[in-house]
């Protein structure tokens, strides 16, 4: 969509600056894609405005002509090969010694000289605009100017011929903004400038609704025809339109064909609305019909011959004068001759103009904005504005009448908005009053309040609000986009997904992701087994006919699998594995079946990689293991416990006191231990492994953290390790409890690395070393200030649970 600039200032009686303009825009949602500045500064001063006295023929050249132009001081005689000059107008004239700048036709430039034109001669040269190298779409010719210039004055002094055209980019949804009143209503309310819509504050007093105009009236057989209003206009005379329209058009790419049309043209460029002119006298019979059912092939105003089959045609009694918002037909077009108009202003179906459109391969101006809706609540404001706009520049005669075909249409929307949610949703503080000024700035005009709910009525050209966020949008774009403070979002990268069933599938993946990273390999096994050994206690279910004896159950746990699987590789002399497991067990509570998902791990002591890690495997490797995967389960691992006491059921395949239950809370998720010396004995296996299983039915009840998105720390951590002696009834998480409650912001982490148990500690003592990372996003910590906050540890750890400190 073209603007122009000095366009807007009238409209808006307000002198705009183009820089401030165009970020105003831009910030409003509406981007201005590029600025075009019509510029006549850097003409040369010899190219002065003159005028034209006479025009003759050349006597010896049929395409030239010879004119007499007044240059303010005498007559000067000047040959000129354009067709479109006539006596009285104004033009540039390049006097002896003007230079003109490089353009498309004279790519090196032309210094003028007095010359010999075919025996006449020529004492200067009428410029059109490409000679001048003005930046502007006007059609080849010479240059009108303005009658108002001064004769003999300077052309690159008449600023008035200055200006800016904006293309902005619209977005499908604001088809409102497709006009220069929509423009002038964002620019009111964003840079606060008066602003009066003619178009909404017409008065209709004067006019009279009727059913036939000279007996012509309307019959509509469609309901894609919302809304349809004619007026007529006698006496009207068709000329050349004046510069000022001719000039402003061809800034927006528009070709000028005479007043009439020409006014059509702008009155839907100024108020976003299309109306198209017929000539009455060439309308046949006295009904117009709007229907998709005409089969007729017609003359199109472009000169092609279109099928009206299966589109909304608007015919008389002859057949088709117009595709309905599209483009007229040349049978009742205006002419030179016309002087009797016909006014249409109408409101189609948004979605049947574009595939009507789109079918007859034709785009107009029209149907680009008839396919973006236009307001049907508007038509008679614009039926009877686009007439007296009609007849103040060309002429005529309004006949008081029109017809409506649906004249009580009105715009009942409402939109109720809680006024302090503004202030929520945005981030910014914004009083309810100024909430309501910024809205009716836009006519969006305050109705009623009931409570925390105030009712707001969109303005009847707005169809793209229909909630209370559309609203707070507008409040956002009139303050302005960039007044919102910057801020990292703190959003879930998707959002949750509401499923009735436990969401098994997602944990099963995270798992086998994880437990690859951390070296385990994957195994498969039957769900039938023969164990009896591992959780004698658990009620089995026996398969009624077994296809052998070895799977005779229904697996109640993962863990005898796996141990026949470590059993298995001792046995060829492969003493360092670790293995996971993911999947179904079965149980059986008296006359009730149930089946759980678990993860089952088994690992040996021996290190699964000597030449990096010389220490064996133990409880510790397997519970870091566990709680990455807690973490990436998104499980706040803070709240994960591991408890010694060991219910009945597993004590028996767990070694007291190297094992622990696992609590989120209060609910049991899984356990983890090094394998009972009896159990190790019956499975044959002399060296040692550690086991964990996990409860995945359990976990996906749990309620996961929302995951938040931090930047890396640019800044070292500092890492301290510390070994101290306890009871051995003293729990390792008591031990981290106590240095994670301590309310110091550079303690980042803490864990155990190493249980230790020799009789020479003392009776029922054990040794725990624990590091804890100390680190800061802002600044790198210095020695003392870790030292300080380490003391505090120490201190509290000798005071909850009596530690002593290893030296």
């Amino acid at each position: 969509m073209f603007i122009s600039l000095n366009k807007l200032e009238k409209i808006l009686s307000t002198k705009l600056d183009i820089a401030k303009t165009r970020g105003a825009l831009t910030m409003a949602g509406l981007e201005v894609q590029d600025v075009i500045h019509y510029n006549f500064e850097d003409i040369d001063e010899k190219i002065i405005v003159a005028k034209i006295i006479s025009i003759d023929k050349h006597p010896d050249a049929d395409r030239l002509t010879v004119c007499k132009v007044d240059n303010g001081k005498e007559s000067l005689q000047v040959i000129c090969g354009a067709d479109n000059i006539n006596v009285g107008n104004v033009v540039p004239l390049a006097t002896i010694g003007a230079k003109l700048n490089k353009s498309d036709k004279h790519p090196e430039g032309l210094k003028i000289k007095e010359a010999k034109i075919r025996g006449v001669e020529s004492f200067g040269m009428l410029c059109s605009l490409d000679e001048l190298d003005v930046n502007h779409s006007s059609s080849d010719g010479i240059f009108i100017l303005p009658s108002e210039l001064k004769i003999g004055s300077k052309l690159c002094t008449n600023k008035g011929l200055e200006d800016y055209v904006l293309d902005v980019s619209i977005t499908p949804n604001r088809g409102d903004c497709l006009s220069f009143y929509g423009i002038a209503r964002e620019l009111s309310a964003i840079l606060k400038l008066p602003f009066s819509d003619q178009l909404l504050n017409l008065d209709d007093k004067q006019y009279k609704l009727v059913e036939k105009i000279n007996e012509l009236s309307v019959d509509i057989n469609s309901e894609d025809a919302i809304r349809y209003s004619l007026i007529k206009i006698e006496d009207i005379v068709v000329v050349e339109s004046p510069f000022w329209i001719k000039d402003l058009l061809s800034k927006l790419n528009t070709n000028s064909i005479n007043n009439v049309v020409d006014l059509s043209n702008l009155f839907m460029f100024l108020t976003g609305h299309p109306i198209h002119i017929f000539d009455f006298d060439e309308i046949d019979g006295d009904v117009i019909r709007i229907s998709n059912d005409v089969d007729v092939a017609f003359k199109t105003l472009d000169g092609n011959v279109r099928d009206t089959k299966n589109h909304l045609t608007i015919a008389d009694a002859k057949g088709p004068i117009a595709l309905a918002g599209i483009i007229g037909g040349e049978r009742a077009s205006v002419t030179n001759k016309t002087t009797n108009i016909l006014l249409e202003c109408a409101s189609f179906d948004p979605s049947t103009i574009r595939s009507n459109s789109k079918s007859l391969n034709v785009s107009t101006e029209s149907s680009y904005r008839f396919e973006r809706r236009v307001s049907e609540y508007l038509v008679k404001n614009a039926l009877l504005f686009a007439a007296e706009l009609l007849v103040s520049i060309c002429g005529g005669k309004i006949i008081k009448e029109y017809i409506d075909t649906n004249p009580t249409l009105k715009d009942g929307r409402l939109i109720e908005l809680n006024l302090d949610k503004v202030s929520r949703t945005l981030g910014l503080s914004i009083a309810k009053e100024e909430v309501v000024r910024i809205l009716a700035s836009l006519s969006i005009e305050q109705t009623s309040e009931n409570g925390t709910t105030t009712a707001f009525s969109p303005p009847s050209y707005r169809f793209d609000l229909a909630n209370d966020y559309d609203l707070i949008e507008e409040v956002a774009r009139t303050v302005g986009l960039d007044s919102i403070p910057a801020t990292f979002p703190r959003v879930p990268l998707r959002e949750k997904i509401l499923n009735p069933f436990p969401d098994l599938r997602d944990i099963s993946s995270k798992a086998r992701e994880l437990f690859s990273l951390e070296g385990f390999s994957e195994v498969i096994n039957y769900s039938f087994t023969d164990d009896e050994i591992a959780f004698p206690n658990l009620n089995k279910l026996a398969i009624m006919n077994p296809h052998s004896q070895d799977a005779k159950f229904l697996r109640t746990s993962l863990i005898p699998s796996l141990l026949k699987n470590a059993v298995y590789n001792l046995n060829r002399n492969s003493e360092i594995f670790k293995f996971f497991e993911i999947g179904n067990t079965f149980t059986k509570d008296g006359s009730n079946h149930g089946q759980h998902m678990e993860i089952g791990v088994i690992s040996s002591h021996e290190p699964s990689n000597p030449l990096w890690k010389k220490s064996k495997e133990d409880f510790f490797d397997l519970k870091n293991s566990l709680l990455k995967l807690f973490a990436g389960l998104r499980l706040d691992v803070r709240k994960i416990a591991f408890d010694s006491q060991l219910p009945a059921d597993y004590n028996k395949i767990l070694h007291p006191g190297k094992s622990s239950m696992i609590y989120f809370e209060d609910s049991l998720v899984g356990y983890i231990g090094d394998l009972h010396p009896e159990i190790s004995g019956q499975y044959g296996i002399e060296k040692g492994v550690i086991l964990a299983g996990i409860f995945v039915d359990q976990i996906a009840k749990l309620d996961k953290s929302v995951k938040t998105m931090r930047p890396f720390g640019t800044f070292p951590f500092i890492q301290r390790d510390l070994s101290i002696i306890i009871d051995k009834n003293v729990q390792s998480r008591q031990v981290i409890e106590v240095i994670t409650s301590l309310t110091s912001p550079i303690i980042k982490d803490t864990f155990v690395f190493d249980l230790f148990h020799d009789p020479e500690l003392g009776d029922n003592k054990k040794s725990l070393s624990l590091s804890v990372i100390f680190g800061a996003n802002d600044r790198t910590l210095q020695d003392d200030e870790v030292s300080s906050i380490f003391d505090k540890v120490v201190v509290g750890l000798k005071k909850e649970v009596a530690a002593e400190i290893r030296e």
